[in-house]
């Protein structure tokens, strides 16, 4: 099967690839900051965020779940 496009379709097309690039490389770059915690609630919202992941070992169960509900509160 072969696809016939337009050179009008195929510009739109390939601006529409250049977009998702883009906004992938924007989200590996947020998503391997690591940023300081009193400033989550401002991230959260300036980048429209509907997924937090906490990765520390070093830290108490209630340190987590304190943050998770911040997180969670949030966001919903």
């Amino acid at each position: 099967y072969q696809l016939e496009m337009t050179e009008e379709q195929l510009d739109s097309a390939e601006e529409y690839i250049l977009r998702l690039e883009t906004q992938r490389n924007r989200y590996f770059e947020v998503l391997s900051t690591i940023y300081d915690e009193q400033k989550l609630l401002t991230l959260i919202d300036k980048h429209n965020v509907d997924l937090v992941v906490f990765s520390y070992s070093d830290v108490t169960h209630e340190h987590v779940m304190h943050w998770a509900s911040v997180v969670n509160a949030a966001i919903n």
